[in-house]
């Protein structure tokens, strides 16, 4: 398997990505597609094309209300400038945390500066976050600042460093079994941890067809 070393951008089309990771850091890393790919030269496709891209992603996962994903959008207009520094600052926080989930997944050692950086955009993320009440429970809210275009970075990041602290490092898992998936991250919420495939109806079932078609060429032709 190759590690996507093109990338192709696919504009318009980041509310259209599949969600399947089972939390929302994960779903980000999977903006890329696939993230292994089993042919050299295949370009792997990049759905974060420009800020509008963003927040069109942020929409689809529900980490933005439709009022602060206008206003941003607004925003991102009057100053597109700092629309593209953001994006380019999404991106590379994107393959910081793909990075990190990929050597938990592999059960590698987690490299200390991707560590910092996450660090360092959380602590940014935090100063914008509050603690509130929610019936019986307790929740995280973010203070709404429409005029802030790294707003939809702020959940992101708070997801990874849940997983992080909370999450258990046997269930965070690479679609690459055996050679055959498409290198995206997931958390594996089966009662037995025995998921493998990013979904069943797609990597799961084209990795079965491929078994299937090596059987019939390697079974013995019948005399006739």
């Amino acid at each position: 398997m190759h590690a996507p070393d093109a990338l192709m951008n696919v504009p318009g089309q980041a509310n259209q990505v599949e969600l399947l990771a089972g939390a929302l850091c994960l779903d980000f890393v999977n903006t890329v597609e696939p993230r292994v790919r089993s042919h050299p030269g295949e370009p792997s496709r990049n759905y974060l094309t420009c800020y509008q891209d963003l927040v069109a992603w942020s929409l689809h996962v529900g980490a933005l209300s439709e009022a602060v994903a206008r206003q941003l959008l607004t925003e991102a207009e009057h100053h597109p400038e700092s629309g593209w520094t953001v994006l380019d600052q999404a991106v590379q926080l994107r393959e910081v945390i793909y990075r990190i989930f990929l050597a938990i997944a592999r059960n590698q050692e987690v490299s200390a500066r991707d560590l910092d950086a996450l660090s360092a955009v959380s602590a940014q993320a935090m100063h914008y976050a509050r603690l509130r009440a929610s019936g019986n429970t307790f929740a995280l809210t973010w203070i709404e600042q429409p005029t802030n275009l790294l707003r939809p970075l702020w959940p992101i990041t708070h997801s990874a460093v849940e997983l992080l602290l909370r999450g258990e490092k046997q269930r965070i898992k690479e679609c690459a079994s055996g050679g055959e998936g498409c290198g995206w991250l997931f958390y594996d919420t089966s009662k037995n941890c025995n998921r493998r495939w990013c979904s069943m109806r797609g990597c799961g079932s084209q990795a079965k067809e491929r078994r299937r078609g090596k059987r019939k060429r390697s079974s013995p032709h019948l005399a006739v």
